[in-house]
Formats: C-alpha cells, sequence, structure tokens
C-alpha cells in the first residue's frame, strides 16, 4: 500500500515519468488490485518507454508484454528482458524475470542459469530460494536442500519467512515428501504473518 501510495505521487508530479508508472503497475500487482487499474499504469509505462535509456526502456516494455491482460506475449517479453540483461547483465530485475519466463516456459536449465546469476550477484535468502526452487524443480534436490541449510545457517532468525518456506516446499517435493508438504503448510496457515498464512492455505 505504501509503495502504490509513492508511486502515485511521483507521477501526479510529473505525468512523463515511465519508470514511476511501471513501479506503480508492479505495487498495484503485488497488492492484489483490479487488473484495469494494473493495465492502466503499465500501459502509460509502456507508451513513454521510448524516451527512456536502453536498460529502463525494455524493464518497462518487458513488464508490458509480461503482464498485460491485453497484451500479454512471453516471447516479447522475454526479447525485452534479455535486452535489459544486454544493457547490463548486474541488474537483478533483468535476472529474475529472465529466470520467471524461463520458468513459465519449462525450460528449466535457463532459468536455473539467471537465478544462480541473480544470487552471484546479490547473495540474499530470497535470491537463494529462487536458485533452491530451480534446483529442486530440475531434479536436484540434494543440492537444493544444501543450499537452504546454507542460509539457514547463514542467516539467523529466517527459520520461518515465507521465502524459507517456498524453498522447503520445493526440497520436499522433490524428494516426494507429501506428507512433510502437509505439516508445513498446516503450520503456514496458523501464521500470525497473513501472508504466509495465506500461502500455507493455498
Amino acid at each position: 500500500d505504501r509503495a502504490v501510495k509513492s508511486a502515485r505521487e511521483a507521477v501526479a508530479l510529473d505525468s512523463t515519468f515511465a519508470l514511476a508508472w511501471r513501479k506503480l503497475a508492479v505495487a498495484l500487482f503485488n497488492s492484489r488490485a483490479s487488473v484495469a487499474a494494473q493495465d492502466s499504469a503499465i500501459s502509460k509505462a509502456a507508451s513513454l518507454a521510448d524516451r527512456l535509456p536502453d536498460r529502463e526502456k525494455y524493464l518497462a516494455l518487458g513488464y508490458y508484454y509480461e503482464n498485460g491482460s491485453a497484451t500479454a506475449d512471453r516471447g516479447k517479453a522475454l526479447a525485452a528482458y534479455q535486452n535489459v540483461y544486454l544493457a547490463d547483465s548486474s541488474s537483478t530485475t533483468a535476472t529474475n524475470q529472465l529466470g520467471l519466463v524461463f520458468e513459465r516456459r519449462q525450460q528449466v536449465d535457463s532459468a536455473l542459469r539467471y537465478f544462480r546469476r541473480q544470487y552471484q550477484i546479490e547473495p540474499v535468502p530470497a535470491n537463494a530460494a529462487r536458485v533452491i526452487r530451480s534446483l529442486a524443480v530440475a531434479g536436484q534436490p540434494e543440492p537444493a536442500a544444501a543450499l537452504l541449510d546454507s542460509i539457514l545457517k547463514k542467516t539467523p532468525g529466517i527459520q520461518t519467512s515465507l521465502i524459507v518456506d517456498g524453498a522447503r516446499v520445493a526440497v520436499f517435493l522433490a524428494r516426494g515428501q507429501r506428507d512433510s508438504v502437509r505439516i508445513l503448510s498446516e503450520e503456514m496457515s496458523k501464521s500470525p504473518d497473513h501472508t504466509i498464512r495465506q500461502n500455507g492455505l493455498r
């Protein structure tokens, strides 16, 4: 909600602020706002994209083709995010979106490559969790479990975060431990954190 408010303030100050329109669209998506509101923001960002340097231009177009309800085109989204990566191979937005696009295309090796690059650029638990999930989906539960154990040891207090719980689920599923998934889901569904609770129920 704070992100939506801040982005709306930014575009009110400057209606041609293309990246603020993109951020508004992302914040609206994350807050489960209406599709119409999301489409309006991302369409505005795309219409202003040519004013931007390549990195920012293709970030806006990538999101437009990835998430616009009437403009969704995975091929064009992939091409746009590849252009971001060409312009700046240290962009974690590019690595993340490329990983997600390849994941949805079930091209696991490519997804894993970009998630590993993202973790290399920014070695934080959230990025480790993406690698863990990709390893698990690729049928490599033991390396996934080893990385999970590593981040748990390095980051005290993260044992019950949404990121770690999602990584645990991926490892359990890769190992065929469905009872463990059920138990963890039940624990998550009782969490005081509404996002963890929602995901546990789901």
